[in-house]
């Protein structure tokens, strides 16, 4: 009974010990240098979405992706988070915390492809006890969040190719806009869905 529920909720069970390292850990990761400069581009993009300011429109760090910045000076906003370790803390955790659930569906990617779950066990803990990548989980807020929503975009492309669903290609598409807006080189995933939906309407053809 035991080893069955196991089996049938393994990358649940990966994912709720994780985040109780993580939450237990975070606090043993210290700052990157480009932190604050990574955190003045949230300000200055909250400021201009919500509060009507034009500064971004001359920020010398506009092109930088604002998004997950934005989301993370959203959470300090609505959490009133004021002092310096709280601040860094927090945006320590929900780093992780989101890369935590990329790696679940890192995990549900490969069960997709190979429908295996020992080696999708395999690879979610290849990729989350990685020293450098699951470092970077916690401080690197700009190269991670990048990586994460990469893996939940090829979830959703491997998804949306094998079940040719609306709806996955309509979430294909959002999640595309999301990580372009996390960093511009996600714009490499458009030519390779651009690609693969040509094959397709050439195999329909046929």
């Amino acid at each position: 009974m035991m080893m069955t529920f196991i089996k049938k909720n393994a990358e649940y069970l990966l994912l709720f010990l994780f985040v109780a390292i993580g939450i237990g850990t975070v606090s043993s990761y210290g700052f990157a240098w480009d932190e604050h400069a990574q955190r003045v581009i949230g300000q200055v993009c909250y400021k201009y979405v919500f509060e009507h300011n034009n500064e971004y429109r001359s920020f010398s760090d506009r092109d930088h992706g604002p998004f997950f910045e934005l989301i993370l000076i959203i959470i300090e906003k609505v959490a009133n988070i004021t002092t310096t370790k709280s601040i860094y803390t927090m945006r320590h955790l929900v780093n992780h915390l989101f890369f935590l659930i990329s790696a679940l569906y890192f995990f549900k990617l490969i069960v997709l492809i190979y429908n295996n779950k020992l080696l999708a066990t395999i690879g979610f803990l290849l990729l989350v006890v990685n020293p450098l990548i699951y470092s970077h989980s916690f401080f690197n807020s700009k190269d991670l969040p990048f990586l994460s929503m990469f893996i939940i975009c090829f979830y959703l492309f491997a998804k949306a190719f094998k079940h040719k669903g609306y709806l996955y290609f309509v979430l294909l598409g959002l999640f595309s806009g999301l990580l372009i807006s996390i960093r511009i080189m996600g714009i490499i995933i458009v030519p390779l869905v651009l690609f693969f939906l040509l094959i397709e309407l050439i195999n329909n053809r046929k």
